[in-house]
Order: C-alpha cells, then sequence, then structure tokens
C-alpha cells in the first residue's frame, strides 16, 4: 500500500484497526486477592469463554491489576475486597 493510492483492503484494514482501538468494554471478574498496600489485585473471569465452534476453554487469572475506588466532591468510597468478592473489570 502506498499513502498516495490505497486499494479498498488497506482502507478497510486501517478503518477497522482504528475502531479496534477506540472499543472499550466491561467483564465480570471473581476477586482472587487484593493488596490493600499496592492497591492491585488479582482477579478470574466469572464468564467461560467459547471458542469458533463452541468450545469452552479456561483464561487464566489477571494479576497486578489496579483497583479503582468511586471519588466525586473530594471524597471516596472503599470497602474490603475479599475473595470471591465481584467487581468489574474494564477493558
Amino acid at each position: 500500500m502506498t499513502v498516495d493510492n490505497p486499494t479498498a483492503v488497506d482502507v478497510l484494514q486501517a478503518f477497522g484497526v482504528g475502531l479496534q482501538s477506540r472499543i472499550r468494554t466491561m467483564a465480570p471478574v471473581s476477586v482472587v486477592a487484593f493488596n490493600p498496600a499496592t492497591n492491585r489485585a488479582t482477579v478470574n473471569y466469572l464468564r467461560t469463554p467459547t471458542d469458533t465452534e463452541g468450545r469452552p476453554y479456561t483464561l487464566p487469572p489477571l494479576s497486578d491489576l489496579p483497583v479503582l475506588w468511586p471519588r466525586f466532591g473530594g471524597m471516596s468510597i472503599r470497602g474490603p475486597m475479599l475473595p470471591g468478592s465481584r467487581a468489574t473489570l474494564l477493558v
């Protein structure tokens, strides 16, 4: 591909890459461990993903993720995060 003469495929690929970089989503997770000193958690996905043929597979735990607490008006809300607590992963 050249910048001066892109093909239709080049344009569609660039559009897809740009669109993918702006997509944000959420996933329900369960807390495995939480470190209040660093405000970081290890979590497991609550839903089991499937491959293109519908077979389920297991994802490894995600570790060392920052935990965001609600803040407003100069205040913040914090609470205990125990193993098994539910949370939302922002992707």
